[in-house]
């Protein structure tokens, strides 16, 4: 996929998710699920889990940009 449209993809997940967030987060987010791998998490658990997963792929970035030059 070429990267303009990569970034679209990741900049439209990314939104939905800080918007999903600052909805429910703090009042919901003690509501428990089960994830088919983890097994039971709270929202607001999964949310971090999100949050740390981004943070990650944005450092690689970094980190392939920073060899390039």
């Amino acid at each position: 996929v070429p990267l303009d449209i990569s970034r679209h993809v990741y900049e439209s997940v990314r939104n939905a998710i800080i918007y999903y967030a600052g909805v429910y987060y703090e009042p919901k987010g003690h509501l428990e699920f089960v994830h088919s791998v983890t097994g039971v998490r709270t929202l607001k658990q999964e949310f971090e889990k999100v949050a740390s997963h981004n943070q990650h792929h944005l450092d690689q970035i970094r980190t392939a940009l920073a060899r390039d030059q």
